[in-house]
Order: structure tokens, then C-alpha cells, then sequence
């Protein structure tokens, strides 16, 4: 499994993204995640109709995993 990061991490990312313009390419290469990662982060983000505080993209994230764990059971 690849790294791990915050939810807040992962909303101020997609707002810088979504709200101030910046570039997924520009993003990428200054923080060393990959495009698809940032892609996918910012689909979450914007598949919401209210956008995604840290607290709720939180939740969405244990969802995941508890998701996750009981696939692999």
C-alpha cells in the first residue's frame, strides 16, 4: 500500500486545485504525488454537491477502508 494522507491534507490540495486555479501538473510535480492520485482526489471533491469539508471526505475515507478490510476477509 502506497502513502497515506490526512483528509484536510487531501481537501486543502483539491481546493488549491479546484478553487485556485493551479494545475494538476504543477501540484504533481511539487509535491511528488502522481496525477491519477490527484485526479481521483479531485473527482471525489467535486462529486459532491456541497464540496468536502476535511471532516466528511474523513468519513468517507473510514468507509473506504472498512470496505476494504471486509473484501479482503
Amino acid at each position: 500500500m502506497g502513502k497515506v494522507y490526512g483528509a484536510e491534507y487531501k481537501a486543502e490540495i483539491c481546493k488549491r486545485i479546484a478553487d485556485g486555479g493551479e494545475s494538476v501538473a504543477a501540484i504533481s510535480r511539487e509535491l511528488g504525488i502522481s496525477d491519477n492520485t490527484l485526479y481521483t482526489w479531485i473527482n471525489r471533491y467535486r462529486q459532491n454537491s456541497v464540496k468536502l469539508t476535511p471532516a466528511r471526505l474523513a468519513r468517507h475515507e473510514e468507509q473506504l477502508i472498512k470496505l476494504k478490510r471486509k473484501a479482503v476477509k
